[in-house]
């Protein structure tokens, strides 16, 4: 129940305050991948971010080079209650 919230999502000032919000937290991490998505299928996009998922493990959330985790595209792979790999 989104209790009236999908009547203001696409809103001019509600998506320019969403806008904006984005912009001051990517301001707050240069170091931040940015990928374009406007106009783009969505197989692209989910290539784009696999991409800087596998060239830049250091900066994406939980990872270590240690233990990457899972690769997004092995279906054969698992991932135990402890976010192990299987």
């Amino acid at each position: 129940n989104l209790k009236g919230m999908a009547v203001n999502y696409a809103s001019y000032d509600y998506v320019k305050r969403e806008i904006n919000y984005a912009s001051f937290i990517f301001s707050q991490h240069p170091g931040w991948p940015v990928i374009r998505v406007t106009a783009r299928p969505i197989e692209e996009i989910a290539r784009n971010i696999i991409t800087v998922y596998r060239e830049r493990p250091e900066q994406m959330p939980g990872m270590s080079t240690n233990n990457p985790g899972p690769d997004p595209l092995d279906h054969d792979s698992t991932v135990d209650d402890d976010h192990k790999t299987k």
